[in-house]
């Protein structure tokens, strides 16, 4: 018994092998495993956006008209280089200069009252009023003491009650008089103060108007206020333009930017200050270099689209 066991337990040994070997050789002829492998570098990611947008210079210099008039003469051509100070064109300020000469008349009108107020009103008046009054005090005092002395003079007999009571009634009168004199110079002198409130006001309005005026005039020959191109220039010679109306648009178009209408969708991967590199259909073979400057901050309907924009 103890033989057929030994010899059962050596056949299954004898079959493991077998099988382990069996195992092993068909491993091997398998073909090894290819296990690619790369170096981590760290690099920047990019991302191209079609869209449609616009050329704008970054600080361009706009000219409007300051008042309403004729152009009288177009000194500089549209597309053209200017130099700061360069003369661009000339408006007709006869209508202005007419104005202005108004305003300064009036203005030197209104402070010259202002100056009378402030010295208490008309001069010449206040003098006749102080006169009056002391005209008429001297009067007063004087028919009271005649008052005094007569009313002893008639207590001695020695005047008449009749010379009494006209003394009494002439003094009444002077005393009317004074007291009437004393109201209209009191009149006078707030009329005074109130005319000084009232003619400040009138003096800083004209000045105001003067100061206006005068930049209108000023403005009549425009000039270039810096150096660059003259991108637009719509006026020409015999021109009437309006208060507010363009006249010319110059900047420096060595640095401009991009207005691009970037759709929603995309909005999601920018951030200020990432580089950027622009380009144009029309010019395939063409690059600009650049960095966000302003990420959008809301959504617009453009058309079709809902579009941020991004500078």
């Amino acid at each position: 018994m103890a033989g057929i066991l030994s010899r059962r337990v050596w056949m299954i040994l004898g079959l493991a092998v077998v099988c382990v070997g069996g195992l092993l050789y068909w491993n091997g002829r398998r073909p090894v495993p290819l296990v690619r492998v790369a170096k981590v570098v760290r690099t920047d990611l990019k991302s191209v956006i079609s869209s449609n947008g616009k050329v704008e210079p970054v600080a361009p210099s706009t000219m409007r008209a300051l008042f309403g008039g004729f152009v009288s003469r177009v000194g500089a051509s549209e597309g053209k280089s200017v130099r700061t100070g360069e003369l661009l064109l000339t408006l007709d300020d006869t209508q202005v200069h007419a104005d202005l000469e108004q305003a300064r008349a009036q203005l030197a009108a209104e402070q010259a009252g202002l100056r009378s107020a402030e010295a208490g009103g008309r001069a010449d008046e206040l003098a006749r009023l102080t006169g009056d009054l002391r005209a008429g005090e001297a009067q007063r005092d004087l028919l009271q003491r005649q008052q005094e002395s007569l009313i002893k003079l008639v207590a001695d007999h020695a005047a008449t009650t009749d010379e009494l009571d006209k003394n009494r009634a002439a003094l009444e009168r002077a005393r009317a008089d004074v007291e009437h004199i004393r109201k209209s110079k009191e009149q006078f002198e707030q009329q005074a103060g109130l005319d000084k409130e009232r003619l400040g006001l009138s003096v800083a309005h004209w000045q105001a108007q003067v100061e206006d005026l005068q930049a209108k005039v000023n403005s009549a020959q425009v000039a270039a206020p810096q150096s660059g191109v003259l991108f637009s220039l719509p006026v020409r010679d015999r021109d009437f333009v309006h208060t507010g109306d363009l006249l010319a648009d110059l900047a420096d178009l060595h640095n401009v930017r991009v207005r691009a209408f970037v759709d929603e969708p995309e909005l999601g991967g920018l951030a200020p200050g990432q580089a950027a590199v622009v380009t144009w259909d029309a010019l395939p073979d063409r690059t600009w270099t650049g960095r966000t400057e302003a990420v959008p901050q809301q959504v617009v309907a453009r058309g079709s689209r809902n579009v941020g924009e991004l500078l």
